[in-house]
């Protein structure tokens, strides 16, 4: 009786430790700078979000208010992870969200944070706005896909022919969003969003005189790179296939299988060692995937592909002839 109790003990030990191993946290901390001056934005608040390499959905991992003195503290942001932080204000007349480091355009400059411990001094530097309360409004949606699906939380941003920032929008549930506060004049559109491309429309015209409002500004976003789980049969080892086609001209597909659960890298480089294209650079379920790869910008030759999770590291080849 009492070793049947004793190893019922250590089962329980066991299992409480891997809940605690599963839900360990850390903290990300820095300061909301205005990107001129350096000095602290006084209001706001910071997000940590992650981007499923599947589905392409967008979740808030934490969230905390920016303090007086410019500090935020995300202290529940999950271990092990990978994350992108944005800083958001509270007003659309402040300045316009960014992503971390203190880019509008995450496929440029932005950096993802790879949260194997906490980390401190992640400091954000924003875009203030030098705008005023206009009655002008732009309003429109922003889509994905040939079927036309809704896109929550794309950034909209207002600018002048000059790229000047004046206002935003960020999409609702249902894709929809109106810019507020637009003067009189000429502007453009620029919709961004993680994992998509991004969309513009130049040449807009507000006038007062034919009314507040643009309506129907309407995008269409295209998906970087389109990742698809083909089974999700726990597979029993890594594996990275060799691409097909191969040759290939301009498109070709990349099989792999995920093990365990984590962090997953598949990249392309050329023959002297320089990256090409990140494929995929998320934390990933267990699972088989496929990823589709285009090169029509590249030129004909030998490219080497290289996967990177768990430890291990594989490499291939492929060849792309036009």
């Amino acid at each position: 009786m009492k070793k049947f109790l004793l190893h019922t003990l250590v089962l329980v030990c066991i299992f409480f430790s891997f809940k605690q191993q599963d839900s360990f946290a850390v903290t990300l901390q820095g300061k909301v700078l205005y990107d001129t001056l350096l000095t602290p934005v006084t209001s706001g608040y910071v997000k940590a979000v992650k981007i499923n390499p599947i589905t392409f959905a967008l979740t808030k991992i934490d969230s905390a208010n920016v303090a007086g003195d410019g500090t935020y503290i995300l202290s529940n942001v999950t271990a092990n992870d990978t994350v992108y932080l944005m800083a958001f204000p509270l007003t659309s007349l402040d300045y316009v969200p960014v992503y971390y480091p203190g880019t509008t355009n995450w496929l440029i400059g932005a950096s993802t944070i790879i949260t194997t411990t906490s980390q401190s001094n992640l400091d954000i530097k924003v875009r203030k706005l030098y705008n005023s309360s206009f009655p002008g409004t732009i309003t429109g949606s922003v889509v994905y896909s040939n079927q036309g699906l809704p896109l929550a939380g794309a950034i909209v941003y207002l600018k002048t022919p000059f790229g000047v920032l004046k206002s935003f929008a960020i999409t609702n549930s249902d894709g929809t969003y109106t810019i507020p506060n637009v003067g009189e004049g000429e502007y453009s559109l620029t919709a961004n969003r993680i994992a998509f491309n991004n969309n513009n429309v130049f040449g807009l015209i507000m006038d007062y005189n034919f009314g507040t409002n643009l309506a129907n500004q309407n995008f269409n976003l295209q998906q970087t790179v389109s990742v698809s789980q083909i089974s999700s049969t726990i597979p029993n080892k890594y594996n990275l296939y060799q691409n097909y086609p191969n040759p290939f001209n301009p498109t070709t597909k990349i099989k792999f299988d995920i093990q365990k659960s984590g962090f997953a890298k598949l990249s392309v480089y050329d023959m002297q060692g320089k990256l090409v294209k990140d494929l995929l650079n998320e934390a990933v379920p267990a699972g088989s995937f496929e990823v589709s790869f285009d090169a029509k910008e590249l030129s004909s030759g030998i490219y080497y592909y290289k996967m990177e999770v768990g430890g291990v590291v594989i490499t291939k080849k492929m060849m792309l002839v036009k």
